[in-house]
C-alpha cells in the first residue's frame, strides 16, 4: 500500500511538473514599448478617457479602424459617452477624429450613453452593436446600427434589440458584449448584471440577422463570475476570438481588493468554458483562475487593465486595452499588447523580460507587425554559421534576401525596408520569412499595410 502510494504521489508530481512546464513555456503577452497608443483629449473634451476599443484591419483600404467610447469623466460627470473613431496604417500610430461619430439621442432609450461593443465588416457594410441606457430607465439595453464606411452611422429603427433579461443574474440589462458570426449565425457573449449591479456574469445568445436575438435558456451564465473574494468576482468586457476550432474568451475581472485584471477562458462549443488557472499559483486570491494580463506597476496602466478585441494576425495574437493609472485624474486610455499564437496556447503576461531568453538558435517576430515599410527581424546564433534570412510572398516567390553570409553566435538584428529601388513599397499582404543556419530552420509571417 505504501508502494502505491508512492507511485500514486509520483505520477502527480510528473503530471504537475509537466504541466506547469507547458503554461511555462507559453509565449507571454509583450506590452508595446510606443504605449499609450492613443491618449484621448484635453481635459473637459469629450474624449478625455477612452473605453472599449474596437479593431478591424479593413483589407479595401490596408488600414486598421478603430471605434471606441470617450468621456469627459472627472472633474466632470462621466456621462454621456459618445463613439469616436480612428485609423491607423500599423495599429499602433492612430490618427483619431476630432469630433464624436456616434451621439446619445435625447428623450430616446440611450440619451445617457452609446457605448461601443462590437463591430464587424460584412460585404463592404459596417454593422455595430452598442448600449445605452436613459434617465428613466438605467438598465442597459443593446442598440444596432450601420454603415457604409465606418463613420457615418445610422442606428436601427426598432432599438433596442436586446432588453434586460427575466433572470436576476441579467435583471440590470446587457452591457458589454462581443459577436461572431458562425454557422450562419451570429453568436453573441454578453455580460449581465443584477438589479442592484453588483455582480456582473457572463452570457450567450444567438441571432440570424443580428437583430432579433434568444438567449441560452439552458446554460446562461455561460462564464460565470468567480467565488468571493477572488480576482474575478465581478466580470464583464467579454471578447471572443474563434481559431483552430477554439473559442478563445478575454474578459474583465474586479473585485474590492483587487485592482481591475485581465482573464482567459476557452471553450469547444463557445458554452462550455474553462478559465485559465496557473497550476502553480498557490494564492486564495487566484485558486478558482488567474488573469493574464495585469497593471504594470508605475507605468500608464498601473491601476486598470481591461480588455479590447484581439486580432489573429499571422502568427501573433494583437489586443487593444484600456489601463488607467491613479495619477491623472484616472485618465483612461488605450494600449497594444502581443502574444506569438502556437497553435494550443496564448500566453500570460510577462513580467520579467529575461526569462524566456532564448538559449541556441531561435527567429522572433518581427517588429512592428503589422508594419510600413520599415520592420526589425530579430535572430539569435549558438554558433558561428552560413546564415541565410529571405522574404517570401505566399506564392513561395524570392521578394528580397536580407542575410546570405557567414556569421558568429549571439543575438542578430537586420532592418527589412519594403520599398524597391524606386522608391515604391511592394504590395500589401501577409509575407514569410526564413531562417537557415547550420541545421537551424525556422520561419514566421507578416503582414505589411500600405
Amino acid at each position: 500500500m505504501k508502494q502505491l502510494r508512492r507511485s500514486i504521489c509520483l505520477v502527480l508530481v510528473l503530471l504537475t511538473s509537466i504541466f506547469s512546464t507547458l503554461f511555462a513555456q507559453a509565449p507571454p503577452w509583450k506590452k508595446d514599448t510606443n504605449n499609450p497608443v492613443i491618449s484621448g483629449g484635453i481635459v473637459n473634451s469629450w474624449n478625455r478617457h477612452l473605453f472599449f476599443p474596437n479593431t478591424l484591419f479593413n483589407e479595401d483600404s490596408s488600414r486598421f479602424e478603430i471605434w471606441f467610447s470617450g468621456a469627459s469623466g472627472p472633474p466632470n460627470p462621466w456621462l454621456p459617452r459618445q463613439t469616436g473613431y480612428a485609423t491607423s496604417l500599423d495599429g499602433i500610430s492612430w490618427n483619431v477624429h476630432p469630433d464624436p461619430i456616434m451621439t446619445p439621442d435625447s428623450g430616446a432609450w440611450d440619451e445617457v450613453t452609446t457605448d461601443v461593443h462590437a463591430v464587424l465588416r460584412e460585404n463592404g457594410t459596417y454593422k455595430m452593436w452598442y448600449t445605452g441606457w436613459s434617465n428613466t430607465d438605467a438598465r442597459s439595453k443593446f442598440g444596432y446600427a450601420t454603415s457604409p464606411d465606418g463613420f457615418n452611422w445610422s442606428k436601427h429603427s426598432g432599438n433596442p434589440v436586446m432588453l434586460p433579461g427575466t433572470d436576476a443574474w441579467e435583471a440590470g440589462g446587457p452591457y458589454s458584449c462581443s459577436i461572431i458570426p458562425a454557422d450562419g449565425l451570429y453568436k453573441m457573449w454578453y455580460s449581465g448584471f443584477t438589479a442592484d449591479f453588483s455582480e456582473g456574469n457572463i452570457g450567450y445568445a444567438t441571432s440570424v440577422d443580428g437583430i432579433s436575438w434568444t438567449r441560452d435558456s439552458t446554460n446562461n451564465p455561460v462564464l460565470p463570475k468567480g467565488g468571493a473574494g477572488t480576482w474575478d468576482e465581478i466580470i464583464d468586457v467579454p471578447k471572443v476570438l474563434f481559431i483552430d476550432d477554439v473559442y478563445h474568451m478575454w474578459y474583465f475581472g474586479n473585485s474590492a481588493s483587487t485592482d481591475p485584471q485581465i482573464g482567459w477562458a476557452t471553450s469547444s462549443d463557445g458554452i462550455n468554458w474553462t478559465k485559465y488557472n496557473d497550476p502553480a499559483t498557490t494564492d486564495l486570491l487566484y485558486a478558482e483562475s488567474d488573469p493574464v494580463i495585469k497593471p504594470s506597476s508605475a507605468q500608464w496602466d498601473a491601476n486598470h487593465t481591461g480588455p479590447g478585441n484581439v486580432m489573429l494576425i499571422g502568427d501573433s495574437l494583437h489586443m487593444w486595452y484600456i489601463g488607467n493609472t491613479l495619477t491623472g485624474l484616472f485618465r483612461f486610455k488605450i494600449g497594444h499588447a502581443t502574444v506569438f499564437y502556437d497553435g494550443s496556447i496564448v500566453g500570460i503576461q510577462e513580467n520579467d523580460p529575461t526569462a524566456n531568453t532564448p538559449i541556441g538558435f531561435s527567429l522572433a517576430q518581427n517588429y512592428p507587425n503589422p508594419f510600413n515599410p520599415l520592420t526589425t527581424i530579430n535572430y539569435r546564433l549558438g554558433q558561428t554559421s552560413t546564415v541565410q534570412l529571405t522574404i517570401y510572398n505566399l506564392l513561395g516567390q524570392t521578394v528580397r534576401t536580407l542575410v546570405n553570409e557567414r556569421q558568429g553566435p549571439g543575438e542578430k538584428s537586420v532592418i527589412w525596408d519594403a520599398r524597391d529601388e524606386t522608391g515604391n513599397t511592394v504590395g500589401s499582404g501577409i509575407y514569410v520569412y526564413k531562417i537557415h543556419a547550420g541545421e537551424f530552420r525556422a520561419s514566421r509571417k507578416m503582414l505589411l499595410v500600405r
